[in-house]
């Protein structure tokens, strides 16, 4: 039960370093305030395109960076697989090899804690590292028998003190004065 129960706080940790609103919860990269916004191409697609603009967005020191990742829920995985461009499949040569699970050479992480396909942050392009998380305290699991002993339940109790943040506080202009980027570019239908 400490591992399921375990699994189930680490989730909705992820949930909310993600999309958590910093009410009561961590402040999820998709609520930062350095969250940089990318328009998508074309409606209910990622394109080749939008992952170049993703990749242009993406602060310059994140470049390279291994704690450089794409965030993706899972309903994008049909559209990258099919990703072309001039008619030439650009993710997957065929089906017969396992699928890279990189774009650009980033590491690709699928989840089902970001919105679905063609909702802003359905594809997160983000260098962890920015992201700071503050552990307080592991995880404690209790168990009392007493407490509705006259019910025959058991009752459980979990307590689990953390939060997270970007480390930024808003985007950063480059010195041409124009070029905005941030550790972390979402995707948007904006």
């Amino acid at each position: 039960l400490n591992n399921a129960f375990a699994g189930a706080i680490n989730w909705y940790e992820d949930y909310a370093f993600l999309r958590g609103t910093g009410s009561g919860q961590p402040l999820g990269i998709l609520n930062s305030p350095c969250l940089k916004t990318v328009a998508r191409d074309g409606d209910s697609d990622f394109k080749l395109v939008d992952a170049a603009k993703m990749i242009q967005g993406l602060l310059p020191a994140s470049h390279g960076a291994s704690s450089t990742v794409w965030i993706m829920n899972i309903t994008v995985l049909e559209k990258l697989v099919q990703m072309s461009e001039a008619n030439t499949v650009v993710w997957i040569p065929n089906a017969r090899q396992a699928l890279p699970m990189t774009l650009f050479g980033i590491p690709i992480i699928f989840t089902e804690k970001t919105p679905a396909l063609n909702t802003e942050g359905d594809v997160i392009l983000a260098d962890m590292s920015y992201y700071w998380i503050g552990d307080r305290q592991d995880s404690e699991i209790s168990a009392s028998i007493h407490a509705n002993f006259t019910k025959n339940q058991t009752v459980w109790r979990f307590s689990h003190r953390v939060d997270g943040q970007a480390a930024l506080n808003n985007v950063i202009t480059l010195s041409d004065a124009t070029t905005t980027v941030s550790p972390f570019v979402a995707l948007t239908d904006d």
